[in-house]
């Protein structure tokens, strides 16, 4: 018999909706943006680099934060300007299904 899945503390997506993560990955340009999140872009960059108009890129990264697959750091560029960098808060991601539920496990660089 299998073990109740437990996230790990650090899974930065262990407050998410399971369905809500598997929704969000179902989207081709979600999906494009986590392959292209190797390394911190902005999303003028993201948006450049994924052919994907800005105010969508906006939009889906505003999905993908929300269920925490990925997240932002400002970053000061001149006096007064700021901009956010967003990066993959995950490596990998794991679906169960079990009990008629479905669970999530994600990964993290660090761990």
């Amino acid at each position: 018999m299998r073990r109740p899945y437990t996230p790990h503390p650090d899974d930065p997506t262990a407050d998410a909706d399971p369905e809500a993560v598997f929704a969000v990955l179902e989207d081709a340009d979600c999906r494009s943006f986590l392959q292209a999140l190797e390394d911190p872009l902005t999303a003028a960059e993201l948006s450049r680099r994924c052919g994907v108009p800005s105010s969508t890129t906006y939009r889906k990264l505003d999905r993908l934060t929300t269920v925490g697959l990925v997240e932002s750091a400002p970053e000061v560029c001149g006096e007064r300007n700021h901009r956010a960098r967003y990066y993959r808060s995950v490596e990998s991601i794991r679906f169960a299904i079990g009990d008629g539920s479905l669970a999530l496990d994600a990964e993290t660089a660090d761990g």
